[in-house]
């Protein structure tokens, strides 16, 4: 009889324990999700912004640009072509990063850093070849 009630003691130990561990461990998991998911929308809308930025500064070139005459238009539509090339695999990378899962956009988000680094360098280039 005493083996039966210290088995019965036991099984209710080690589930009470399984439990509380079981509940931690969830915890633990839902707060790095938490962390995850914060770290993508901060991720996302200061590259957001930052594409949005290279956007409008490469309008405002493309507008001056349309202004100069034909032979330096023509020399600097090259550079923003090549701009505008990198700003679309920047766009595209930026669309997929959106739609991905949250244990795949980390990696996708240093593919991302350099499609934009990519385009802030091809705009950088155009711009320097335009001069007021």
């Amino acid at each position: 009889m005493k083996h039966l009630i210290s088995l019965a003691l036991t099984g209710a130990l080690f589930i009470s324990c399984t439990t509380f561990l079981t509940t931690g461990y969830a915890k633990e998991q839902q707060s790095i999700s938490q962390d995850i998911t914060a770290q993508r929308q901060q991720f996302e809308k200061k590259m957001g912004e930052r594409l949005d930025r290279l956007g409008t500064q490469m309008e405002e070139l493309r507008t001056k640009a349309a202004a100069m005459k034909e032979r330096a238009n023509k020399d600097l539509n090259k550079y923003l072509a090549e701009a505008e090339k990198k700003q679309k695999i920047a766009s595209q990378k930026f669309e997929m990063i959106q739609k991905e899962s949250e244990k795949k956009w980390h990696k996708l988000s240093s593919e991302l850093n350099k499609a934009a680094d990519d385009f802030e360098k091809a705009f950088e280039k155009a711009k320097s070849h335009f001069k007021d």
